[in-house]
């Protein structure tokens, strides 16, 4: 049976007693960038037992309005950048999926690099990935909330244009700090094989940094699918191994421009 979206909204706020929050109102940069574009929902917010299976995709939680939000997967046919994107909501409430199809600047995309905003902001960002079979690049943010999601606006694009940038790769991963204000880009396939370089993305100068070029005996090797994660101390990266070949480490520590083999702090 079909939910009409507004419907859904609307018995989501009432029963949270939330009141819609943006990203763009809270980083302004973002506003300029985004103030001309809209997307489309190209198809009924729709009630469904269940979703197609999907690979590479990202689940993100939102505690705020208790919801669970599938994207960005592949469910065999690929990845093509003429294709709406589709979008997948678990109502933790109602124990229902809301399912659309949206028309983001994107396009549809898989095994991108995802992170959560902490803090207030109820956002995530998310670079690169895989489409029409090869690796892209791009750094794009989005709020989280429903209405927002499946509501119209489209995805702002952070580094359309800039020259210095980490360029297409897929299956890198990222974390957002939100003391700095800063994204952390770490690794990915960009093709031609696997990299093992550290970038920083300024959400305040808006601007990437090459942070480190792997190089030295205690850089990472080229790892995808790790963890990243950021220090609530001293707010050095802890990157924890994911896929590799031929090495031992399971962790590693970025912190004052230097890379640590971490691994005997690891249980």
């Amino acid at each position: 049976s079909l939910i009409s979206l507004a419907s859904w909204v609307a018995k989501r706020q009432a029963a949270l007693g939330l009141t819609r929050t943006s990203l763009l109102t809270q980083t302004p940069a973002l506003a300029a960038k985004s103030a001309a574009k809209t997307s489309t929902l190209r198809a009924p917010a729709a009630r469904a037992s269940g979703i197609t299976p999907q690979r590479d995709a990202v689940l993100l939680p939102n505690t705020s309005q208790l919801t669970l939000t599938l994207l960005f997967g592949d469910s065999g046919a690929g990845s093509q950048s003429g294709d709406p994107v589709k979008l997948a909501i678990y109502d933790l409430i109602n124990e229902e999926w809301i399912t659309a199809e949206v028309d983001w600047s994107c396009g549809p995309r898989h095994a991108v690099a995802m992170a959560v905003a902490q803090g207030t902001a109820d956002a995530f960002y998310f670079y690169g990935g895989q489409q029409d079979g090869s690796p892209v690049g791009g750094l794009f943010a989005h709020t989280l909330e429903p209405d927002s999601l499946l509501g119209g606006e489209d995805v702002a694009a952070l580094d359309d244009g800039q020259l210095l940038n980490p360029g297409p790769r897929r299956y890198a991963v990222l974390a957002h700090d939100h003391r700095s204000q800063a994204l952390y880009l770490f690794g990915g396939d960009d093709g031609d094989g696997r990299r093992n370089d550290l970038w920083r993305y300024s959400l305040v100068d808006q601007g990437w940094t090459l942070l480190s070029s792997g190089a030295g005996s205690d850089a990472p090797p080229a790892i995808l699918a790790a963890g990243l994660f950021i220090s609530p101390v001293d707010g050095a990266l802890y990157l924890i191994a994911g896929t590799q070949t031929g090495q031992n480490e399971r962790m590693w520590r970025f912190h004052h421009g230097m890379w640590q083999k971490a691994s005997r702090w690891m249980p």
